[in-house]
């Protein structure tokens, strides 16, 4: 795969995050931060560590909106890429939980340091959450911009990698030691997704993973939206490769 392919690969899983917001489903934040752990290991080209995932929200992240960077909390600290990498990435996706676990806390990470929300809860990214008495001292964040946030952190880092072939090569590389999912079907793989280096067919565990429901054996429409099939109701394959 090379860097324009890399680059469409991305901006169209972070279109899709995108649109799953519209759910309501607290479930799209575990989506969101998948996406932002990787994007962090293709940096580095490497696994992402506690020290290089806090630098890429700093560092990239924190270009698109600084709050990532500069928020306060209430008791003045200034670490909001330490709590997002123990209550999001360790605790939601790890856990499901926003509560750190011993190591975590050890470490920084605090109860209920962030309140995820929607935009149709009238709430604002990256803002002090309101009610002290469930959360003493919050951040917001807010599914949708949070998206877009990631959407933006996608063209930039795809941008700076074309004139930076250092960080052009750590990308590729870390994709090619490791390679993307991409959601398919036997009948239409070749068409839907030309891009990618490999190609999974869509089973079970990916469906939870997801945060979406198993309705039989599903396809994609031109848009890249999940559709239930009527075709047949045969098992799903469970994380069957198919080399493109």
């Amino acid at each position: 795969m090379d860097l324009p392919a890399a680059r469409r690969y991305f901006e169209a899983r972070a279109g899709e995050i995108r649109s799953h917001c519209g759910s309501g489903s607290a479930f799209v934040f575990i989506e969101e931060c998948v996406l932002l752990e990787y994007l962090a290991s293709a940096e580095a080209g490497k696994a992402a560590t506690a020290a290089t995932y806090k630098a890429f929200v700093s560092n990239w992240l924190g270009r698109v909106r600084p709050a990532y960077r500069d928020f306060a909390f209430r008791d003045g600290q200034q670490n909001l890429p330490a709590q997002m990498y123990y209550v999001l990435r360790c605790g939601l996706v790890h856990s499901f939980s926003l509560t750190p676990d011993a190591k975590g806390q050890s470490a920084g990470g605090r109860d209920r340091s962030i309140v995820l929300s929607h935009r149709s809860d009238g709430r604002r990214h990256l803002t002090r959450y309101p009610k002290r008495a469930k959360a003493p001292d919050a951040v917001l964040f807010v599914a949708e911009d949070f998206a877009d946030d990631l959407r933006s952190v996608v063209r930039i880092l795809f941008d700076e990698a074309e004139r930076d072939g250092m960080l052009r090569g750590r990308i590729l590389g870390r994709m090619r030691d490791h390679e993307p999912l991409a959601v398919v079907t036997r009948r239409n793989r070749r068409r839907s997704m030309p891009t990618v280096i490999q190609e999974v067919m869509i089973g079970e565990e990916l469906l939870v993973a997801m945060g979406l429901l198993k309705v039989g054996l599903r396809e994609l429409d031109e848009d890249r939206h999940l559709l239930p099939s009527p075709r047949d109701d045969r098992p799903i394959p469970t994380a069957v490769r198919v080399q493109a």
